[in-house]
């Protein structure tokens, strides 16, 4: 079900994408396009609050309500929420203020200057709406630990489809670039708002008022455990959403409107099979702290089976098809050459590869090990981006992300094993 959703989903979102590029012109929808990249800014400051709070909500269910389980978890939820909401307001003013007054001709080349002042506001409200949503995002996570998450996914199918009539609305009333910028840029806020307020009704859980001492204690320690969760989070966003920001670097802001077309179906089909194997986070957390180990192979032999067959049909059919897919939804021609097309594949294949053990090891508490490696890889994304783009242009950017992502693809795996050897081995009593 929540796969099926998730598919919808991303059906709704690629046909609202149609739908603006064929009203905007090209530097317009290159705009619309950069102002969707900078969706992973926030994370900066999420301290992976998320994660951790999932995987702590999960222990404290096996304490029970007799045990003050269900008391901490409200606790422990609305402490973090209005820790963030307070931090996250001020930051966020402070940084959007900041890069309002900034150049932004540096990283948007137009041949139209007329439409530098709408994107440097639109860049600063973008920002701003992503900081203003991260503390209603903590729902999401709260979702996935109390098994909602066929609910959490209709929920988000609900948005999209208001999202897209919002859309259809603007292009039937004349509505233009600024309109649809602002609608794409509040969406999401409104389904983080819509997720949180759903949550506490299926709980039952009303605001509690806390004592500002007791939401920092609880804050501090939940960052001091999420610490490593939070440059996971960071890194993994920044390899995964920094390609339409460095085509922007590298080229011109028209080209990296075309390049958006095959950039988003890819990231589609990662964010697709993300949807189908996120779920079994939560499984792998209640299977590790049951101390049930037995099912976790089968289900990751599952997993890996699907994962390479559902990449494969997907990328044939993105190098047999792709041109006519872009053509019929962009309703132009916008050519890609082989050796982009080649990266983009290898890029989606190795996120989706390693998704499928990393949601095993966030499950477990295991997470150090590719934190490190794939903050690595973050730090070198921009200058290795930088140096391939310029080298063989747009094909270069995703080719970079992939070829840093070719260590963890090897350890991730390695790691996994290694962990269920040692759960499965019998402890020897002496």
């Amino acid at each position: 079900m929540t796969t099926i959703t998730k598919l919808a989903g991303m059906v709704l979102y690629l046909i609202g994408i149609g739908v603006v590029s064929r009203t905007l012109n090209r530097e317009e929808f290159g705009i619309y396009a950069f102002l969707s990249s900078l969706t992973f800014i926030a994370g900066f400051l999420s301290f992976g609050l998320g994660g951790e709070l999932q995987n702590r909500l999960v222990k404290l269910q096996y304490l029970g309500e007799d045990a003050g389980g269900s008391l901490q978890q409200k606790e422990i939820f609305f402490s973090i929420f209005y820790a963030m909401l307070a931090i996250y307001l001020i930051i966020g003013f402070l940084l959007s203020f900041g890069v309002y007054h900034l150049n932004t001709a540096l990283f948007i080349k137009t041949s139209d200057p007329t439409l530098l002042p709408t994107a440097k506001w639109l860049i600063a409200l973008a920002i701003l709406a992503q900081f203003v949503m991260q503390p209603f995002m903590i729902a999401t996570s709260a979702m996935y630990a109390f098994s909602h998450i066929t609910v959490h996914s209709v929920l988000q199918l609900i948005v999209l489809i208001v999202h897209l009539a919002a859309l259809v609305i603007a292009v039937y009333f004349g509505g233009g670039f600024i309109i649809f910028s602002l609608i794409n840029l509040f969406y999401p806020l409104i389904a983080a708002m819509t997720v949180l307020f759903t949550f506490l009704f299926m709980q039952k859980w009303h605001f509690m008022p806390i004592r500002l001492q007791r939401i920092i204690e609880m804050t501090r320690g939940m960052i001091k455990e999420s610490a490593t969760f939070w440059l996971l989070n960071i890194s993994a966003l920044v390899l995964f959403q920094t390609s339409i920001f460095m085509v922007s670097v590298v080229s011109d802001i028209a080209t990296t409107g075309d390049f958006s077309f095959y950039q988003r179906l890819f990231y589609a089909m990662v964010m697709l099979h993300l949807a189908a194997v996120i779920p079994l986070w939560p499984n792998f957390s209640h299977e590790n702290e049951k101390g049930n180990f037995v099912g976790m192979p089968s289900i990751l032999r599952h997993a890996i089976f699907g994962t390479l067959l559902y990449f494969g049909v997907g990328i044939i059919v993105m190098f047999l098809f792709g041109q006519i897919l872009v053509r019929f939804w962009a309703d132009r021609e916008i050519p890609i050459d082989r050796l982009t097309m080649t990266s983009l594949s290898l890029w989606a294949l190795s996120f989706g590869w390693i998704n499928v053990f990393s949601v095993f090891l966030n499950g477990v508490g295991k997470i150090k090990i590719q934190t490190t490696m794939v903050a690595v890889a973050a730090t070198l994304v921009f200058p290795f981006s930088y140096y391939l783009g310029r080298k063989w242009g747009v094909a270069g950017i995703p080719l970079a992300g992939a070829i840093l992502l070719v260590p963890i693809v090897i350890v991730l795996p390695t790691q996994v094993m290694s962990y269920l050897e040692k759960v499965q081995t019998p402890k020897i009593v002496r």
